[in-house]
């Protein structure tokens, strides 16, 4: 009985965080207008649903070796190695961009490793079915953009404060990133320069 009520609460609290990151996804694609297929938005809910659980060790990898690594193994292997490295890399590239944002070059390299992964997969399978395929190349072909989109969520739902928002006015008024400045619109906030430096 009591294993019956602890199977419920648990599939209850699976069903919600789906339901909520549903949402999330939605709302970003909607308001950074990205037209993305069904297929698309349930890719990237569950991504979000996967990877808020995985353990550190799993995101703390060089990932440029692992890209060259997979281009060596045998195509099944190969399907899965590039899988998990192109969503590992959307998932850092979207939700943890501030660890990669301290260097410029650094960002672009994870972007372009993301859209390597995802655009090999493609090629692997062109014409898989259930709309994967399509995925893999849309993905890969728009990686920053939908990069941009997990960044306004973790921005905006995830790791929303006041902090957050300064820490990343404060880098745009040092750095003056494009990047930067299309967060702090997201959050409300106009990126101006003025004398006394403060939000506006």
């Amino acid at each position: 009985m009591g294993g019956d009520m602890k199977d419920k609460e648990a599939r209850l609290v699976q069903e919600t965080a789906a339901a909520a990151f549903r949402e999330f996804v939605r709302g970003a694609l909607s308001e950074h207008k990205i037209d993305a297929s069904e297929h698309t938005e349930y890719y990237l809910v569950r991504l979000l649903e996967t990877f808020v659980r995985v353990s550190p060790e799993r995101l703390a990898r060089a990932l440029g070796p692992q890209l060259l690594a997979a281009s060596n193994m045998e195509p099944s292997q190969r399907f899965s190695a590039l899988k998990d490295l192109a969503d590992t890399t959307l998932f850092l590239s979207g939700v943890f961009i501030d660890h990669l944002e301290d260097s410029l070059p650094t960002t672009d390299y994870f972007f372009e490793i993301g859209s390597t992964a995802y655009l090999n997969l493609y090629e692997l399978d062109p014409g898989g079915a259930g709309g994967l395929s399509d995925t893999f190349s849309d993905l890969g072909r728009r990686f920053e953009v939908f990069a941009g989109a997990l960044g306004r969520i973790a921005d905006r739902d995830i790791f929303a404060s006041d902090q957050q928002a300064l820490r990343i006015y404060r880098r745009w008024l040092s750095d003056g990133r494009g990047r930067d400045a299309a967060r702090l619109v997201t959050l409300g906030i106009i990126p101006e320069r003025g004398d006394d430096d403060r939000f506006h």
